[in-house]
């Protein structure tokens, strides 16, 4: 029998665009909402120019909500991206080097 999820609101995190927790778990499982390249400071504040610096702005909206649950990139088992330049855009932050 599985266990009832929980539902998270990090407070570090951007505020959701939407009606939906930043992550959800159950059962030793953790799924996160997308998340969009919005400021976790100021929601207001004009979003990154370029779709690199909005990939990056995404992924640093992740690990904020990953590490209000105490986990990282590390712990991370999949991801659904959706880039046409996947390689130029995603795979520098995820393999830097």
């Amino acid at each position: 029998m599985s266990s009832a999820p929980s539902f998270w609101m990090i407070p570090t995190a951007p505020t959701p665009v939407g009606p939906f927790s930043h992550a959800a778990e159950a059962d030793g499982w953790v799924f996160l909402t997308g998340q969009m390249p919005t400021c976790p400071t100021d929601d207001a504040a004009p979003l990154p120019e370029g779709v690199v610096a909005q990939t990056k702005r995404v992924m640093d909206n992740l690990v904020l909500v990953l590490q209000g649950l105490g986990l990282g990139l590390q712990d991370v088992v999949a991801a659904r991206i959706f880039l046409t330049e996947f390689k130029r855009d995603y795979a520098p932050i995820i393999y830097p080097g």
